[in-house]
């Protein structure tokens, strides 16, 4: 049996665990961030008496409207340890408990809502995908005010299920983030681990299902430009990610705008050269990348390696020269990329 702060006890049965729950909201100011707070933390006991009990009928909603449950879940992410706030929302999730749509003046469900997912997704992934458990209204897709959506979270974390889900009805594998420009698969390509088979399945998902490879965000970058920039290999590794990309575009006969420029005028290949990715490099070569293009201050893709402050890469030079004289560069070609990259350095 359980004491609390106001003096209530709880000989733990579903009954009176709801019956505790009513006596401590009484006693908070609901409109106050530290009152919810002090009434998260003396629920806390209870919750975990409930975990030890399990099974108990429980509906919370006999307790707290829908916009209680999302205010407390939004402050437990907001001010609580992830550990707590994963356990809060676990016994949400173990209750049953599940969000409804609010209704438009139409009467149709509104996707024009903030939800503990958006917070979430900037904070703790772990908790992020338990909410997936009582937002699972994936015909609603829910929109935050800066164009996030759950379906960019969904693929952002690599939730492959439910990336699916959405997909399966109708979501557009495109839609963007206002606020930044990035596509489901701009967010995925950023956060994928090379490691990850959840990572790589979304990645693969998204292609298949019509990602365009082409779509650039409010950087300027491409799809393109954030795997050159972010997976880098040496001579002999192959990062599968990027490897992936290559394949499938091959594969469904996708075209690739190999020397589409960022916001600074930089092509894949300077990226490619300035972050050693020696995989990356040889396949836009290989595709016909323009190793003279300039960016907006002058430089080629060589000039950026030859300005990075680590030890020059003798391997990836000789790649570079071979793999331009395969594709049928000239031998002037190739003297006057040296010769400008010589007048940059110098």
């Amino acid at each position: 049996m359980d004491t609390f702060e106001d003096g209530s006890t709880a000989s733990f049965d579903g009954q009176t665990f709801l019956e505790t729950l009513k006596s401590l909201k009484t006693i908070t100011n609901w409109e106050l961030v530290d009152e919810r707070r002090k009434f998260i933390h003396q629920v806390y006991p209870l919750i975990e008496q409930y975990f030890s009990q399990i099974p108990l009928r429980l509906n919370v909603q006999d307790v707290f409207s829908s916009e209680d449950v999302e205010r407390l879940a939004i402050d437990c992410i907001n001010f609580e340890h992830e550990i707590e706030s994963k356990r809060f929302i676990a016994f949400l999730c173990n209750t049953g408990y599940k969000d409804e749509p609010k209704l438009d003046g139409d009467g149709k469900p509104s996707s024009r809502r903030t939800t503990p997912v958006h917070i979430a997704a900037k904070k703790s992934p772990l908790i992020c995908f338990c909410l997936f458990d009582i937002y699972n209204r994936y015909d609603v897709n829910y929109t935050d005010e800066t164009g996030l959506s759950h379906f960019h979270v969904a693929c952002m974390h690599a939730y492959l299920d439910e990336a699916k889900k959405f997909l399966e009805l109708g979501q557009d594998p495109n839609c963007l983030w206002l606020e930044t420009g990035d596509s489901p698969l701009h967010l995925i390509l950023s956060e994928a681990r090379d490691d990850s088979l959840e990572d790589k399945e979304t990645v693969e998902l998204l292609l298949r299902s019509g990602a365009d490879l082409n779509l650039a965000n409010k950087e300027g970058l491409t799809p393109l430009h954030i795997i050159s920039k972010k997976y880098t290999s040496g001579l002999r590794e192959v990062p599968e990610v990027p490897k992936m990309l290559f394949e499938i575009s091959d594969e469904l006969n996708l075209p690739l705008l190999i020397d589409a420029r960022d916001k600074f005028g930089n092509t894949p290949l300077h990226l490619a050269l300035l972050n050693n990715n020696v995989y990356v490099t040889e396949m836009l070569l290989r595709r016909g990348a323009n190793p003279h293009l300039a960016n907006d201050e002058g430089s080629s893709p060589l000039h950026l390696f030859y300005m990075r402050r680590d030890y020059y890469d003798i391997g990836l030079m000789e790649l570079f020269f071979k793999i331009c004289d395969e594709v049928h560069l000239t031998n002037e070609d190739l003297y006057h990329i040296c010769l400008a990259v010589a007048g940059k350095s110098s």
